[in-house]
């Protein structure tokens, strides 16, 4: 059974100038600083699974991390994201969604590692996730971050219309977006879909 799956929420492991060039500079006390940021606060039922882990894993490396957990809405982590990366001030590791339209930028931005050469030093592998969470934070071949969890929902059909039109009801995507051009042509919107700035209509569209 897969341990975990995912197609929308991703850890993501952040590759900063500095890291890169390898120019950060020491720590005066010898412990290396860790800024995760995450939507997994107190609205979040994740947050009462996934905090006390991080507390856990701050306090058994207390002597070499300082481990600082930021958290916010999902709106305000998109944006805090965005204007992160146009300053090269991303935090090391967030949680965030897959699908090449919240993952493009950062990597067209440079700022996401290549998480394949990580399971060769880790517990993980690939086998652990299932193909689409690893498909979904996979951008131009290249795994850009690690499922967490899934998500389920449906489309719902207006099966009266498709009568009129002589349609089949959907069996694929390819159908779907086939019955769409009937009902386009016969001027009928065939999708909608409430969604406030892109949100959750990202999560069907990416």
């Amino acid at each position: 059974m897969k341990k975990l799956i995912s197609v929308s929420l991703v850890l993501l492991l952040i590759c900063g100038a500095a890291f890169a060039t390898g120019s950060q500079e020491a720590p005066a006390d010898g412990k290396s600083k860790l800024r995760f940021a995450t939507t997994w606060g107190e609205a979040d039922s994740k947050g009462v699974y996934f905090m006390p882990m991080l507390e856990e894993f701050a306090a058994q490396n207390a002597d070499s991390i300082d481990l600082e957990i930021e958290t916010y809405n999902s709106d305000d982590m998109v944006t805090k994201i965005t204007v992160e990366l146009a300053s090269g001030e991303l935090p090391d590791m967030f949680s965030y969604w897959g699908g090449k339209q919240r993952l493009g930028p950062l990597v067209e931005g440079e700022a996401l590692l290549d998480m394949s050469k990580y399971f060769a030093e880790s517990d993980l592998s690939e086998s652990d996730f299932t193909s689409a969470g690893i498909d979904h934070f996979t951008i131009d071949g290249v795994i850009r971050g690690l499922p967490m969890e899934a998500n389920v929902a449906a489309f719902v059909c207006n099966k009266e219309i498709f009568d009129m039109y002589g349609l089949e009801l959907p069996e694929t995507f390819d159908d779907m977006i086939a019955a769409g051009k009937v009902l386009r042509a016969n001027g009928i919107i065939p999708f909608a879909m409430a969604s406030n700035g892109g949100n959750p209509s990202h999560f069907w569209f990416s």
